[in-house]
């Protein structure tokens, strides 16, 4: 029996020392199945339940760099951005290397728009890896979003550099290309993304705005009209194209595209505003109150819609209506000068001068290099008999706009019923020299 127990210690000494030689540790052996438990449950899309394993990993053993990484991954699904980081961040200081980590940890400060942040980490990871495509192309990425695009299209340029058959990124920097005025340099890019996929149908968009850009309006349109060919259900396509057709004045093919765009996407109140807009050009003025009143139903607050809609009720005469719209606009937002002008010329039109004047006065606060409104408070001054006030703002607009032709009509006008006749002549002629013929007629009428 004593044999056999110096036999049997023999044996556990003999294990012990191989287990020591070999490097085996009871807490690193656990920690490793139970990032495996971990990576089975993200595999499954279970990151509530990974967590919970790299967090036992990381107790059995905490310089487990792994664990703190996919931990880390983890939850950055979970959208706990600044707990990720914490873990990347260990990762990191486990392993000062792992280029791995300091590109998500870069992912998740982007994220939380701290591009900053996010741009040093991307820098780490391509120290450690400088063909790490990845890096550069979301360093690129914060870099756009932190309005560098000069940055931005240097890294997408070492992306095309390393793959040089990467077509979101030529579409990326033609887009940073077209924000910095170089439309040129963006069609290239355009154009080299379509030759990589040719179905692609926001990077016919990109080219046909940079082609529009160079006032190159056939190749625009039919960039537009491909876009729209492979997806006939993209608003934005046909909003692009309605825009460039309303702006060569072809207004019924901006109003069917606009139309196209409100089927697709009937709260689109954009839409309506841009329908609206070619509608009055084409002098459709109901048409286009009534789009102007669909975006309001969908957009309370939105002020454009009613400066138009107030502006086409002047067309038509209603200005009452059109002084109820304006009015409203300055309720949601005071300090718009044209919002007081409007309603100035709409009081104006009412005979309500001494209102009128009070608009004109609360727009020029705002605006106070604006010709047009002092020439508008001076007619209404005029209406009032008040020619010395008239003509000091008559005045004053030409000041600001020496080519007004109103201005020098109306100060001609007033100084004649002050009894300056010469000086209103000179003033009548100078505005006929400037091309209003009713300053020739006034002479005569004057001057008999």
């Amino acid at each position: 029996q004593n044999q056999n127990n110096s036999e049997m210690k023999l044996s556990y000494l003999f294990i012990t020392v191989f287990l020591i030689i070999s490097g085996f540790d009871g807490n690193t052996q656990t920690s490793e199945e139970y990032v495996n438990f971990g990576n089975e449950k993200s595999n499954l899309s279970d990151y509530g339940g990974a967590i919970i394993f790299y967090t036992k990993a990381i107790e059995a053993n905490q310089t487990n760099g792994l664990a703190y990484f996919n931990r880390g991954l983890a939850k950055a699904k979970l959208k706990n951005l600044r707990g990720a980081i914490t873990d990347f961040r260990k990762a990191i200081e486990i392993n000062p290397r792992n280029e791995k980590a300091y590109y998500y940890k870069g992912l998740a400060k982007n994220e939380l728009k701290d591009y900053k942040g996010a741009i040093a980490a991307y820098t780490k990871a391509i120290e450690f890896d400088a063909m790490y495509t990845k890096a550069y192309k979301s360093r690129g990425d914060s870099k756009k979003n932190a309005w560098d695009s000069r940055g931005a299209i240097a890294d997408y340029t070492k992306v095309l550099e390393i793959d040089p058959k990467f077509a979101e990124v030529y579409k990326i920097r033609g887009d940073e290309k077209y924000k910095i005025n170089d439309y040129k340099g963006a069609i290239a890019d355009y154009t080299k993304a379509i030759e990589i996929d040719p179905m692609t149908p926001m990077v016919y968009r990109g080219r046909g705005k940079a082609w529009k850009r160079l006032q190159n309006q056939s190749e625009a349109f039919a960039d537009f009209n491909i876009s729209i060919d492979i997806n006939n259900n993209n608003a934005d396509a046909y909003s692009i194209r309605g825009n460039a057709k309303k702006n060569l004045e072809y207004h019924s093919g901006a109003i069917a595209d606009f139309t196209n765009v409100i089927k697709i996407d009937p709260k689109n109140e954009v839409a309506y505003i841009n329908r609206g807009f070619a509608k009055s050009d084409i002098k459709d003025h109901k048409g286009a109150i009534d789009d102007y009143t669909k975006a309001l139903e969908i957009d309370t607050m939105f002020i454009l819609a009613y400066l138009r809609r107030g502006d086409e009720k002047i067309n038509i005469k209603d200005y009452t209506g059109a002084i109820n719209d304006f009015t409203k606009a300055i309720e949601i937002d005071d300090n718009i000068a044209d919002a007081y002008s409007s309603r100035g010329n709409a009081k104006k039109s009412l005979q309500d001068y001494t209102g009128a004047i009070d608009d004109f006065t609360k727009a020029l606060k705002i605006d106070e290099n604006n010709a047009i409104i002092y020439s508008s408070r001076g007619i209404a001054k005029k209406s009032l008999q008040d020619h010395t006030g008239a003509i000091a703002d008559f005045t004053k607009a030409i000041e600001i706009e020496p080519k007004s032709a109103l201005s020098y009509y109306f100060r001609g006008l007033s100084k004649l019923k002050l009894g300056q006749k010469d000086n209103g002549y000179m003033d009548l002629s100078k505005a006929g020299e400037l091309g209003y013929s009713e300053a020739y007629v006034a002479i005569k009428k004057y001057y008999r």
